[in-house]
């Protein structure tokens, strides 16, 4: 075999299969191609076909479009312009009318027979005018139909909207004019149709609504208008709102809110208007001025609520803020308002003058401590009563806390009518006061202060009638004081102590001591048989006497007998044990603290927290605080009685303890006051008084103390008398701590 042959031909092949599979890639490339084309072409068609029917409708609407603008058939002319039932004009673009239908002239035939060369405008009133003018303006940029849809006014008052499509002049020229269609508006049939859903609403409505035209007419009601205010459709439609007023607002009134609603476009208050029954009520008004578009006039919508209710409520919170509840006077919000009121009006008037009258009723509080508050609140309204008996209609009578009232005098209020006004009040104040549990007897202290005087403000005015009704107190109750200067400084003092009261029961170890004033028995003048625990507060500024009569007046002694008492049982827990185990001690209590159902556990527990028992006390009272409160007195000192203290009555012979309360009262020590002890030697009237008290105390086997003592001449006098105990000067002072 040619091996040549066989190399060549082995290459030939080789050559083929590369040139077919050449080939191949070649014919799977040109098929690709293929496709795409194929694909682009069937797109061209598409789009061929789409500007073929495209040019197709631009050829139709010129024709149309050249059909309607050429109207040269006569017959045409006639059936779209001529005979057209609707308005129908052609304007040049300065809005002259160059041609109209008879329907045109029919609707301005009152205001001219020939429009024909007049300008449009002179057709319309004068707000449609500006409106037109405005829309024309828009003709020189546009080729196509204008739509006006605003609603514009003819002279006569027809309303209209209209349509405007350019036209070629056919009007034997070549100039561009303007078809114009009337579309005339019919309000009745549009009412009808467009408010049917609002109506339905408005129907539901809780609110009463009204609706009036711009001339005041009402021409729209809803069912809770009629509800509220008793008036039907008939009533009020084509009335005016004048039909519901009440009468209680003034012109001026009326012009206000008008003129607000003119300024702002809406008023909202309370009116007071009229039912159909003649009712008068409260309601709360919101009107608002809209502006209807469609027909270019106003309209004036009220909604209102009946808050008859609401007042009500108000009117009872009102009087609860400004009434007191007990006795319905004034309280002192409204007082001061009406203070304020008068202050104002004197600064325009300097001759006027006006007086207040502060009054408080004299241990008042023990009604309520014995009887309870029902039956001091069946007191203070007949108190109320009686002021208000003594006072002029211009004057106010008020209450302004507790037992307080104050009056506010704006008429005779010269210091002497004033002064006759004082002395009635105090003596319809000291006529007992019956009931059906009691007959109570008061008596009241009263401060006045005038303004100018003594005051252009509430504030001090309202301090100086008080410092001088306090000062009525001090004085011993029952009378008046006028203010003077003098008074504001005692009422300072007074604020400064009580201040020391509040800061002292809050820590009473920073701010009191207890000192101990020896009592010596008659035969043994060296060793104390016991001590009187007195307060002293560590402030020497403060007196102690105020100091307990301030803590008393502001309902604070019971808890300031409290802590005196757990002050002394600290002072002798200190001592030593067989000192404690001798000494004794007087407490004096507060006929206050008797009110306390559980003063005896009290003082007895604190006795204990200290290891101590009530044996080693004597309980002190007042013969004149006895007398208060007799029963409950008498029932707390059985039971201290029974504990172990013993118990003394202070100032034997101040007051008017008879010999029945002698023996009634679990009593075993009287002290003489020292009022009398004082006049041993001076008055022989003292002398004879003290031989009977001891005279009595021998017959109740009571033993004496006899306090004040402070010369030998008058310990001598009482040791012949028998006295049993001396306490005084003369043999110890009080002292920090035990001597």
């Amino acid at each position: 075999m040619n091996t040549r042959y066989l190399v060549s031909e082995s290459t030939s092949s080789s050559e083929l299969l590369q040139d077919l599979d050449a080939f191949k890639n070649e014919n799977q490339l040109l098929q690709h191609e293929l496709q795409k084309l194929t694909k682009i072409s069937s797109e061209l068609g598409h789009r061929v076909n789409e500007l073929e029917a495209e040019i197709e409708l631009i050829n139709y609407e010129i024709e149309f479009d050249e059909s309607s603008n050429s109207l040269t058939n006569q017959s045409d002319w006639d059936l779209c312009y001529k005979d057209s039932p609707s308005p129908m004009l052609i304007i040049d673009n300065h809005a002259i009318i160059m041609d109209c239908n008879d329907s045109f002239l029919n609707l301005v035939s009152e205001v001219s027979h020939d429009p024909v060369n007049k300008n449009f405008r002179s057709f319309l009133n004068k707000v449609s005018r500006y409106d037109f003018i405005k829309f024309i303006k828009k003709l020189g940029s546009s080729i196509n139909k204008l739509a006006n849809n605003e609603v514009l006014h003819f002279t006569s008052g027809t309303s209209f909207t209209f349509l405007i499509k350019p036209v070629a002049g056919e009007i034997n020229d070549s100039t561009i004019h303007y078809l114009m269609l009337i579309n005339l508006v019919d309000f009745v049939s549009l009412s009808k149709n467009s408010l049917q859903l609002s109506n339905a609403i408005i129907e539901q409505m809780h609110e009463g609504l009204m609706v009036t035209d711009h001339e005041g007419r009402i021409v729209k009601v809803n069912q809770a208008f009629i509800e509220i205010t008793g008036f039907n459709h008939d009533d009020v439609l084509n009335a005016t709102p004048k039909i519901l007023h009440s009468g209680r607002h003034s012109p001026a009134f009326y012009d206000r809110m008008w003129r607000e609603i003119e300024h702002h476009g809406w008023w909202a208050g309370e009116v007071w208007n009229k039912r159909k029954s003649g009712e008068i009520f409260p309601e709360w008004l919101q009107i608002s001025r809209i502006h209807d578009k469609f027909t270019g006039k106003f309209f004036y919508v009220a909604l209102f609520s009946d808050i008859t209710e609401r007042k009500a409520h108000q009117t009872q919170l009102d009087r609860l803020a400004f009434y007191d509840a007990l006795t319905s006077l004034p309280n002192r919000q409204l007082l001061n308002q009406s203070l304020e009121a008068c202050l104002h009006y004197m600064q325009a008037t300097p001759e006027y003058q006006i007086a207040l009258i502060f009054i408080d009723l004299d241990k008042f509080k023990n009604i309520n401590d014995t009887f309870g508050h029902a039956e001091g609140d069946r007191v203070l309204k007949e108190a109320a009563q009686r002021i208000i008996s003594l006072i002029s209609d211009s004057d106010m009578a008020s209450r302004i806390g507790g037992d307080e009232f104050v009056l506010l005098i704006k008429e005779n209020a010269s210091r002497d009518s004033v002064m006759v006004l004082a002395k009635d009040l105090l003596r319809v104040l000291e006529q007992p006061f019956i009931t059906n549990k009691s007959r109570h007897h008061l008596s009241a202290s009263l401060g006045v202060a005038f303004a100018p005087l003594h005051g252009d403000n509430v504030e001090d005015l309202m301090r100086r009638a008080d410092a001088a009704m306090y000062s009525a107190k001090h004085e011993g109750r029952n009378k008046f004081k006028f203010f003077s200067f003098e008074h504001e400084a005692s009422m300072l003092k007074s604020n400064i102590t009580l201040n020391y009261v509040r800061h002292a029961l809050a820590s009473p170890q920073e701010h009191l001591n207890m000192a101990y004033q020896p009592i010596f028995s008659i035969h043994d003048q060296q060793t104390a048989a016991h001590y009187e625990a007195l307060l002293r507060p560590k402030n020497g500024d403060i007196y102690v006497s105020h100091f307990i009569e301030l803590a008393e007046q502001h309902g604070l002694i019971s808890e300031l007998g409290l802590i005196i008492f757990r002050l002394i049982c600290r002072d002798i827990s200190r001592l030593s044990e067989a000192r404690r185990s001798q000494i004794k001690v007087t407490v004096n209590l507060s006929v206050i603290q008797f009110f306390d159902l559980k003063l005896c556990d009290k003082l007895q527990s604190i006795a204990a927290e200290h290891g101590l028992n009530l044996d080693r006390f004597y309980f002190e009272v007042t013969e004149t605080a006895t007398m208060q409160n007799l029963e409950q007195v008498r029932r707390h000192l059985i039971q201290l009685q029974s504990m172990g203290a013993k118990i003394m009555l202070d100032d034997f012979g101040t007051g008017y303890a008879s010999l029945s309360m002698l023996r009634d009262l679990p009593i075993d020590v009287l002290k003489i006051d020292r009022s009398f002890v004082m006049d041993i030697g001076k008055h022989v009237s003292s002398q004879l008084l003290i031989s009977a008290m001891l005279a009595m105390a021998r017959a109740f086997n009571l033993q004496v103390v006899a306090e004040g003592v402070e010369t030998q001449e008058q310990f001598d006098w009482l040791k012949d008398q028998g006295v049993n105990y001396i306490q005084g000067y003369l043999l110890g002072r009080p002292d920090i701590g035990f001597a």
